[in-house]
């Protein structure tokens, strides 16, 4: 029974989104293009967030890609500079 249990809240841990993970879930559809590396100076700015599918990014983490609406050019990113 604390297996079944431990299982289930294992599960439910890892099915809770970050707000950043909200917040890209949002944005249908959208794709991810390769930026290079990028160390995170902001986390949040506005409604862009700084995320990974482990949750959000902190400062100085790194991130390597940058959602975009697949029929919109790839604007340049406000959450992070160039390694």
């Amino acid at each position: 029974m604390k297996t079944v249990i431990l299982g289930v809240a294992i599960i439910g841990a890892l099915s809770a989104c970050s707000p950043g993970q909200q917040q890209a879930g949002r944005n249908n559809p959208s794709e991810y293009a390769y930026v290079g590396c990028h160390v995170v100076h902001t986390p949040v700015v506005g409604d862009v967030y700084a995320f990974s599918p482990f949750g959000d990014l902190r400062v100085g983490e790194k991130l390597y890609f940058k959602q975009f609406s697949g029929s919109s050019k790839i604007k340049p990113l406000v959450t992070a500079r160039p390694c």
